[in-house]
């Protein structure tokens, strides 16, 4: 449950006062929600209620698929009242132009915080 990995795609929850869910490498998969949506689920139950940062900084690339299931993510972390900050690399072009479209949704949420680093 702490741990994801699926091809070049790692993501890592480290538990604490504040949990990190740490992406790392690249996540390239035409359909990720297919693998991503149960860990998401039960990642999102587990830290119900509780606070936690999702890192990207680590992240290499990601395709607009994964965006799709990152949305969704945010969407469960809302639901159960976990408070959230997304970080990712505000020096990347890539992240940057990504991550915009997240803070957009995330300013109708009351739980979700993203934010360049």
């Amino acid at each position: 449950m702490n741990r994801f990995k699926d091809e070049g795609l790692e993501i890592t929850l480290t538990e604490g006062a504040t949990n990190v869910l740490t992406w790392k490498g690249k996540s390239e998969s035409r359909t990720p929600s297919d693998l991503l949506m149960p860990y998401f689920r039960e990642l999102a139950e587990k830290l119900k209620g509780k606070e936690l940062v999702v890192e990207f900084n680590q992240l290499k690339y990601m395709n607009s698929a994964t965006v799709a299931s990152i949305i969704q993510l945010i969407k469960y972390l809302e639901e159960n009242g976990t408070d959230s900050t997304l970080a990712y690399d505000r020096h990347s072009k890539w992240q940057l132009a990504s991550f915009k479209v997240l803070e957009s949704l995330a300013r109708t949420m009351k739980h979700i915080r993203v934010v360049g680093v």
